[in-house]
This record gives C-alpha cells, structure tokens and sequence, in this order.
C-alpha cells in the first residue's frame, strides 16, 4: 500500500509529540517563578548578632572572666610547678617516707584545685553566656518581625543558609543592625549632674 506524499508515518507524529511535551515541560522547570508583589527580604543574623553593640558589651563581660579565670589557672599550674620542683630536689635527702607523701599529696591536692577551678569556671561562663545572649537574640527577632511588619515583606530569609543568589537591595541586614544599635543608644540612661556641676552652675547666676 503506497503512502500518500507528504504525510509523515504515525510513528512519527507520536515521536515528534512526547518531544514537544518533554521540550514544554523542561523549559517550564527552567523559567523563574514570578511572584508578583511578593517581597523578601534577606539577612545575615549573624552579623547582625556579632555587629550589635550589647553583642560587643557581652563579649567584653565574658572576655574579662576568661581574662581572670585564667589567671586563677595559670597561679595554680605555677604552684604546682614549684612543689614539683621541691620535691624532686628534696627527696634524696628527706629519710622520713611520710614527708615525701605529704609532699605528693599536696601537689595531688593542688592539682584537684586547678582540675575544680576550670570546671566551676566553664559552668559559669556557660551560664553567663546564656544570660547575656538570650536577651540579644529575643530582641534581635523582635526587630525583623516589626521590620517586616512595617516595610510589607512576606517572608525574610536568613542569607547564610538558603540562599544562592539575591539581588543587593532585597539586603536588609544593615537596616537591622542600625535599628538595634539606635535603640541600644536610646536606652543608654542620661549622666545626672554632679555636685561640682550644680555648684557652678549656681555661682555662675
């Protein structure tokens, strides 16, 4: 049976139709999603958290613990240095057994002070971490939930987990550091006038 001219095999029509549906369907995948009057806005919470400056106040609290915490350790470790120095130059003169452990076991005792020292140290440097930055990290959400309320965003994302790509003005992190850094400032209680203030103040009339 001949094939009239220019009609293609059904074969190939189907062929030719499951390309054009695998075409359609990948260059949808490929094209953007227009959400049209949806707004995003993208954030860096954690330099937002490092830029604040009851951050940077925190941190000074905490750094002076550490400061003396080691301090404490460090005039342990030379005590025991010391002891430990003794006693090595001591023993082969000492003839008395019960002066050599006693010796020992101060140096064992000084050591179980040292070893006590850094565990109550950490506990409370872990405690007053927390104490200081759960404060912090309330009022920073506080922030970006009114930012968002106030400037109609639909959704704020945090930049370094999600996101690839964004273009620069969706960046709202600057805006969120200065909001909190300005109220930190507000809160900041006015220096009342000193006597010597007043006194002069009273000569000068």
């Amino acid at each position: 049976m001949r094939r009239t001219r220019g009609n293609p095999p059904a074969a190939i029509c189907v062929v030719a139709a499951v390309i054009a549906i695998m075409m359609a369907s990948q260059l949808a995948v490929a094209q953007p999603i227009e959400l049209t009057g949806f707004r995003i806005g993208i954030a860096d919470t954690q330099r937002i958290f490092d830029e604040y400056v009851k951050t940077q106040e925190a941190n000074e609290t905490l750094d002076g613990a550490i400061t003396r915490l080691e301090s404490e350790a460090t005039s342990l470790e030379d005590q025991i240095r010391g002891l430990e120095e003794r006693l090595t130059k001591q023993r082969l003169f000492i003839d008395d057994d019960a002066k050599v452990r006693e010796m020992e076991q101060e140096i064992r005792s000084t050591q179980q002070d040292r070893m006590h020292l850094l565990e109550l140290g950490r506990v409370a440097l872990e405690e007053k971490q927390k104490e200081l930055t759960e404060p912090i990290l309330k009022e920073i959400r506080t922030v970006i939930r009114e930012l968002g309320e106030r400037n109609g965003y639909d959704m704020i994302i945090e930049k370094r987990l999600v996101t690839l790509f964004h273009r620069p003005e969706m960046e709202i992190t600057d805006e969120i550091v200065r909001i909190l850094n300005e109220r930190a400032a507000e809160s900041v209680p006015e220096e009342s006038p000193t006597d010597e203030d007043t006194g002069d103040v009273e000569s000068s009339e």
